[in-house]
């Protein structure tokens, strides 16, 4: 499938689903004062954060190597009914699955949206920015369109977060979708920080295919990579199988990280209660 028009972004804030799930982001780490902050009412609160649940799309430059298909894995006989919304069960599924995907992407008065060049640094620092520059220890669940869209949120031990981050919604019921996963940013040690004007050299894109849902077949994962890194100019893209032992730390350090994010968070209130 080929992508014909420009390449873009689109960003989908809910400060509601992020205080019922508690996720919570910085202030200079969003955009602008979206978002509803920790103390409840206006301003900014306690250790300068906010709740603020974010849902990404990227369109990127096509075409997605055809290899890159993947249909549903019908692993219990309810799975096929929620897709095809047979029976009475999978129409309720089917139906509740679409309309929490529809909220989460819902277009808004806060909803952010812009377009780059295909393949450029542009582009690169635009993923950067959804990617929080690699703070906060966070994990993201991705899918990849047929038509070259990236949909990610970020993910996470806590229920309401991993309730709102399965393939399933972020593809909205597709029976076939690209890739899907997981996937973290994290700097190279001895990189320095991020200017905001420019990409740079020291960033790394971890992704794999921890999908239940469509488990991507492994083999494609250097394919994956190849077309991210072509349309991520700068930032080092590496794609790994789920099952792999140097993954499973890998990301036990991003929850470390997190865990220590947090309790930073959390000192910083103490002291300014």
């Amino acid at each position: 499938m080929s992508t014909v028009g420009p390449t873009g972004w689109v960003r989908h804030y809910s400060p509601v689903i992020g205080r019922l799930t508690g996720v919570r982001v910085l202030k200079d780490e969003g955009d602008g004062d979206r978002g509803e902050d920790v103390e409840g009412g206006g301003g900014v609160g306690r250790g300068g954060e906010k709740y603020d649940f974010q849902a990404n799309e990227i369109q990127l430059a096509g075409p997605v190597p055809a290899q890159l298909r993947h249909r549903y894995v019908e692993f219990r006989p309810v799975i096929k009914r929620m897709f095809t919304s047979r029976g009475l069960r999978g129409a309720i599924m089917h139906s509740l699955l679409h309309r929490q995907h529809a909220r989460i992407y819902n277009f808004d008065a806060g909803t952010e949206y812009g377009t780059f060049d295909a393949r450029s640094e542009a582009a690169s620092l635009q993923f950067l920015r959804m990617a929080h520059f690699a703070g906060g220890g966070r994990i993201f669940t991705y899918v990849l369109t047929l038509d070259g869209v990236l949909r990610f949120t970020e993910t996470g031990g806590e229920f309401g977060i991993d309730m709102l981050s399965k393939h399933t919604m972020h593809s909205d019921v597709a029976m076939y979708v690209a890739y899907a996963g997981e996937f973290f940013v994290k700097r190279v040690v001895g990189g320095g920080g991020h200017s905001g004007e420019q990409v740079e050299t020291d960033y790394q894109l971890v992704i794999d295919n921890d999908s239940g849902t469509y488990r991507p077949d492994a083999s494609e994962l250097g394919m994956l990579q190849g077309f991210l890194a072509d349309n991520l100019p700068g930032i080092d893209v590496v794609a790994m199988d789920w099952k792999d032992e140097k993954l499973a730390g890998m990301k036990r350090e991003q929850l470390e990280a997190k865990r220590r994010a947090r309790a930073r968070g959390s000192i910083v209130e103490s002291m300014m209660g």
